[in-house]
């Protein structure tokens, strides 16, 4: 799977200090990390070589089911982080995730594979999946040095990721 290739164990989920981190802001982070996690999976079953190499809209919807399944079978044999399990998940997490549902519904990323997959579950599925260790939720990570060399009259970076 496509997905297998991203950067493993990148979770930043704020489950801190509540005065730095208040828990609107928690909350809207998750949704954020949940709505990005969405539309990854959706583009890695849209995009997958099994769907691309379908000739019929048959086999297409087939070859996104199997994609989907075949993913949610990887993401649910992924561990959790510690504290962290479906009861948990369910109980705290899945009842914010109204507005994600109606933002993935009305994407175009959504409207590649909605005759084969329910928004529900696509979103049940990122609910869980940016709890586990092997999701990588991060979209890129690195260190900057940036600053002012003794004869630059404008400050020069140095990117890593």
């Amino acid at each position: 799977m496509q997905i297998a290739l991203y950067p493993r164990d990148l979770f930043d989920f704020i489950i801190a200090d509540p005065n730095l981190f208040p828990a609107a802001q928690q909350v809207t982070q998750y949704q954020d990390y949940v709505g990005d996690s969405a539309l990854r999976m959706m583009w890695v079953v849209a995009n997958s070589a099994s769907v691309q190499a379908a000739t019929t809209a048959a086999q297409k919807r087939a070859a996104k089911r199997t994609e989907f399944d075949g993913m949610r079978q990887w993401i649910t044999a992924s561990v959790y982080f510690d504290g962290i399990d479906d009861n948990f998940v369910q109980a705290t997490a899945v009842p914010t995730l109204g507005p994600v549902t109606q933002m993935i519904a009305g994407s175009a990323r959504f409207a590649e594979v909605q005759d084969a997959l329910m928004v529900d579950e696509i979103v049940a599925l990122a609910a869980t999946a940016v709890f586990r260790k092997d999701w990588p939720v991060l979209r890129a990570t690195g260190v900057v040095f940036a600053g002012y060399g003794t004869s630059e009259y404008f400050p020069h970076l140095v990117h890593y990721r």
